[in-house]
């Protein structure tokens, strides 16, 4: 009887037990459980705080670097001016430059070739040939160093130009000529000639509507 009682009894303990553990172990795994549905809605609540201060940081970027864009080019370009290429004489297809052309310089209105020594020395020479229907028109001087003389014949004309020069320049494509004791360099084209040489330091240059031959003739002129 005694025995029936104590089987009786370990019976109920261990089924009492047995409900026990398992009420702790639902408790546990439904803590468990609630713990991460918790951190869950955290995550979900911090995603969209961290999308939007994403959003909020590009944002900011975008706007500021639009700022310093438009600044740069609201900036006035400081650009500096072309320069202005030298004029060419005679028709496009020539690659003469026209003396006169370049910087500005003060020009002067002489009376007479005469007076073109008085600027540039008694060394240079002076034209003794004008072609036949030519005439002298003015005679100007352009800075301190170069004398200019014009000759025309209605709407012809022709120059003779004067100037102090250190240095001889090289004349490509031109056609040499003796030219009094020195060596010129001419150069023809359909409609005018070009005639250049050097003396005592000083560089001559007549150029303008006259032939080859008269180009010729008035440099051999010069005395």
């Amino acid at each position: 009887m005694k025995e029936q009682k104590h089987d009786l009894r370990y019976k109920f303990k261990s089924e009492a037990d047995q409900a026990l553990f398992q009420s702790i172990d639902f408790t546990s795994k439904m803590k468990e459980d609630i713990r991460r549905e918790i951190d869950s809605k955290k995550r979900r609540w911090n995603h969209p705080i961290s999308f939007l201060a994403a959003a909020a940081i590009l944002c900011f970027s975008l706007l500021t670097f639009s700022y310093f864009t438009m600044s740069d080019h609201a900036k006035p370009e400081n650009n500096p001016k072309p320069e202005e290429p030298n004029t060419l004489i005679g028709n496009e297809d020539e690659d003469i430059l026209n003396p006169i052309a370049g910087p500005e310089r003060e020009t002067q209105e002489l009376n007479s070739p005469e007076e073109a020594k008085e600027v540039l020395g008694e060394a240079i020479l002076l034209p003794a040939y004008i072609p036949k229907g030519y005439s002298l028109e003015h005679v100007q001087t352009l800075g301190e160093k170069k004398v200019i003389m014009t000759y025309l014949s209605g709407d012809q004309s022709y120059l003779i130009i004067i100037e102090n020069a250190e240095n001889q320049q090289p004349f490509v494509n031109y056609e040499k000529v003796q030219i009094q004791n020195t060596t010129g360099y001419l150069y023809e084209t359909e409609y005018d000639s070009e005639l250049h040489f050097y003396a005592d330091g000083f560089h001559y240059m007549i150029s303008g509507l006259i032939s080859k031959e008269e180009v010729i003739k008035v440099a051999e002129g010069l005395q």
